[in-house]
């Protein structure tokens, strides 16, 4: 583990939702000295303050170990696994089609789930002057 990495990941990550020192140190049962330590690359989190610290940035541990956010890996999926997910900070609409740890703005996006439409919200394929237009009754969130 590079401390000076790590310690510039807490910081962004920390940032990025807006906690100060004290809040993040409240959120573990620390004192904020202790996270000002570990930013700076003066020190590192024990490795039982992992698993709290992952949690409460909304990473994996292994990126706080290594110290980067990583993109996912590039692999053929299959359309019947589909997964949604969207940015709790952004509103990013993104998918897979494989298994997939997905990260936006900093943080661990949750896995949403295509539902079947019914009948008020089913498609409406139309024609006009040549152009097909595809409409659905439904707020798309």
């Amino acid at each position: 583990m590079n401390q000076i990495k790590t310690g510039k990941l807490i910081r962004f990550l920390r940032q990025k939702q807006n906690l100060t020192q004290l809040a993040l140190a409240e959120k573990m049962n620390v004192c904020d000295k202790t996270i000002s330590k570990w930013e700076r690359g003066c020190g590192a989190p024990d490795i039982s303050l992992l698993p709290l610290l992952s949690d409460a940035l909304g990473v994996e541990t292994e990126a706080l170990l290594k110290g980067t956010l990583e993109e996912n890996d590039m692999s053929n999926g299959n359309m019947k696994k589909i997964k949604f997910y969207i940015c709790p900070e952004c509103g990013n609409l993104m998918f897979s089609t494989d298994d997939a740890n997905i990260y936006c703005c900093g943080q661990k996006a949750v896995p949403l789930f295509a539902q079947k439409a019914n009948r008020e919200h089913s498609l409406k394929i139309t024609s006009e002057g040549g152009e097909w237009y595809i409409t659905a009754n439904h707020e798309m969130r």
